[in-house]
């Protein structure tokens, strides 16, 4: 009955019968489960551990581990479930207690080995033991491989860098016969307690034989429906009507039928998934098939191969991918490869289909903020809010809205309010952090965006987030550990191009050539990073002591290819200036100065005084230019360029 008032979301019911059942049996272990499990489900975790420590038998233990870590309590949650790891580094589960078997008027069946696998799995990945992490993850998709969360933790530890596609773990029912496949689910077929009818009262009138041929006449289809249990049906491999699980899918095949077809569909109802094999099992193989197809999307979104995610994500049935999780997966993988208005169209069809759907919404604002759709985002968090008052992703709409109406104030506010309803939410910590570095409050942005590290290590973005905080502060050998950390976690063109600029910073010209190249070669259609090239290998010539003729074919040619994409951008003009000016084509140079300065709305000092150089055939001063230029009006809408040496403004991650 509990487990009845449980299921018909009655809790006050629930917890009353399972106290009173508790204080008729105080020395049953399961007893005790129920007590905890009903406070659980309220959310009431520290209730449920008091309860919880007095089990000995598995199916409590488990949910005292449950409570525990809720509570960021994990050595007890550990100790509840797992034995203690020997010198082999094994995984051991806790076994029932010997004093505890057989003694319990009521018996609870042991939780799935799959689910305790994936709750120590969390535990040890909360605890920064990725090694067991990772093993007790593999487990537990060993003996359950429909786990989906367990696999998207395994590839937030960096397990998708093994290359195995998703199949090797979603491979479960190509083992399993469908026999067992159908008897695995029959817990989740609805019970109906039928009661038997009573037998007709014996006449003395009529003889003996006669009642026992009554008794055992067939009864009518109407009269089995109420009265005795339906026996069960034969496997489909003695059932020669059967249609075999190869065939499935395929299209049908037009057989002679002496029954008319209106009748043929009436006496045919809809095959029973409980009771059919063949179809549960074609069922389970197809939910599989899309499992295994989004475990491959995932890998290369965790690699960084948008592209290949993409094309992946597309290649999956319709009506799968125009879910709600298919679509919030699509928009992720946009937003990652920072196509935000892209991302925005999949958040929004999230929206039409499902507006109660609240995570990853605090991505969709950031991707709004992008666009600068200020009204969205104040009409997001006022529907996420609305479906979910608990939700702290509406309150990161709200302060993503402030932030993009220059109110750092208020933004810090929603930030705050949103981490101080769930600590442990890591987009929140990693918005704030930013929120503070655009503010330019660097202590409080490292302290922020270090609590986003220690709450998930493979956050790329707070890792690039410090790496700015240690420039800022003018501590290069940190910030250069903290990009080539965000490179290792997920290797970006924009990591890699951070990286060149602090060797650039360094006056190391070789390296960071190398690392501008390799920007490149990720992303050969983002023009900052070839901008940055030609600005090194220029630097790298001037910076040349032997008498030998310094070489600008490189860069006059990456130049002349921005100043065809973007020619509103100021600094390719100048680095062009510089270029004519180094290889004494002075007309040239001036002509590349005067369009610079058209670029500008206000044009700079270091502008007006490099014509000036360009007019008396001067040389111009390339360090002056970098410094005192600026950002242009015109080049920032157009292509995101940068005239200093910190990307950061523009390349802001959120």
């Amino acid at each position: 009955m509990v487990k009845a008032q449980l299921d018909a979301l009655d809790w006050r019911n629930a917890l009353l019968l399972a106290e009173q059942l508790a204080a008729r049996f105080p020395m049953s272990d399961d007893a005790q489960a129920l007590y905890g499990k009903c406070y659980m489900v309220q959310g009431k975790w520290r209730a449920a551990q008091a309860i919880l420590r007095r089990t000995r038998r598995a199916p409590g233990r488990f949910l005292l581990a449950r409570a525990c870590f809720e509570l960021d309590e994990y050595p007890e949650a550990e100790q509840a479930i797992a034995e203690p790891i020997d010198a082999s580094g094994e995984v051991r589960l806790r076994r029932n207690d010997a004093s505890s078997v057989g003694n319990d008027v009521l018996w609870l069946d042991d939780p799935p080995e799959a689910s305790v696998y994936q709750l120590l799995g969390e535990i040890y990945r909360r605890t920064d033991r990725k090694a067991l992490a990772l093993a007790c993850f593999d487990q537990a998709l060993r003996r359950n491989p429909f786990l989906w969360t367990v696999y998207e933790s395994m590839c937030d530890l960096g397990a998708s860098t093994d290359r195995r596609p998703a199949s090797h773990y979603f491979n479960g029912p190509a083992a399993i016969p469908a026999v067992q496949l159908a008897a695995s689910t029959q817990a989740c077929r609805p019970q109906t307690i039928r009661a038997p009818l009573p037998a007709p009262p014996a006449s003395s009138k009529e003889p003996a034989n006669k009642r026992q041929r009554i008794d055992q006449t067939p009864q009518p289809r109407s009269t089995r429906l109420t009265g005795a249990p339906l026996t069960a049906r034969k496997t489909s491999s003695l059932n020669p009507d059967r249609v075999p699980l190869s065939r499935l899918g395929a299209p049908a095949q037009s057989t002679p039928s002496r029954t008319p077809a209106g009748a043929a569909a009436a006496a045919s109802p809809d095959p029973d998934p409980y009771t059919d094999p063949d179809l549960l099992a074609a069922g389970l193989l197809g939910v599989m098939h899309v499992l295994a197809t989004f475990g491959d999307a995932y890998q290369h979104l965790k690699r960084a191969q948008f592209k290949l995610a993409r094309a992946i994500l597309h290649g999956l049935p319709p009506r799968h991918l125009s879910s709600p999780w298919g679509q919030r997966l699509v928009g992720t993988v946009h937003f990652e490869a920072r196509q935000f208005h892209v991302a925005v169209q999949h958040f929004e069809t999230v929206g039409r289909a499902a507006p109660w759907v609240t995570q990853d919404m605090d991505m969709y604002s950031t991707a709004l903020w992008f666009c600068n759709r200020a009204g969205i985002m104040n009409a997001l968090a006022t529907r996420v809010q609305y479906y979910d008052d608990l939700a702290p992703e509406a309150w990161v709409a709200l302060g993503n809205y402030y932030s993009h109406r220059k109110q750092s104030d208020k933004a810090v506010d929603a930030l705050k309010h949103a981490v101080e309803m769930r600590p442990r939410y890591a987009y929140g910590w990693l918005v704030l952090g930013l929120e503070y570095l655009q503010m330019k409050k660097a202590d409080l942005a490292n302290e922020a965006l270090l609590k986003v590290v220690g709450l998930d290590s493979h956050s790329h973005k707070a890792w690039s987030g410090l790496g700015n905080v240690a420039r800022a502060k003018g501590q290069m050998h940190m910030a250069e550990y903290y990009f080539e950390k965000a490179e290792e976690v997920c290797p970006l063109a924009l990591y890699a191009s951070y990286r060149g600029l602090i060797f650039e910073d360094r006056d190391q010209f070789a390296d960071a050539i190398q690392h501008y190249r390799t920007a490149v070669e990720r992303d050969p259609h983002t023009a900052v990073f070839r901008l940055y090239l030609a600005r090194a290998l220029i630097k790298a010539e001037d910076a040349q002591t032997l008498p030998n003729e310094p070489k600008y074919d490189e860069p006059l040619q990456l130049l002349d290819m921005l100043q065809r994409e973007v020619p509103t951008e100021a600094n390719v003009h100048q680095l062009l200036a510089v270029v004519y000016n180094r290889l004494a084509r002075h007309d040239e140079c001036l002509l590349a100065m005067h369009t610079a300065a058209s670029c500008f709305t206000v044009v700079p000092p270091s502008v007006h005084h490099a014509l000036d150089c360009a007019r008396q055939r001067w040389p111009l001063s390339l360090h002056e230019l970098i410094v005192g230029a600026g950002r242009s009006r015109a080049g920032a809408v157009a292509g995101g360029l940068v005239a200093g040496p910190d990307p950061a403004g523009a390349w802001s991650w959120r």
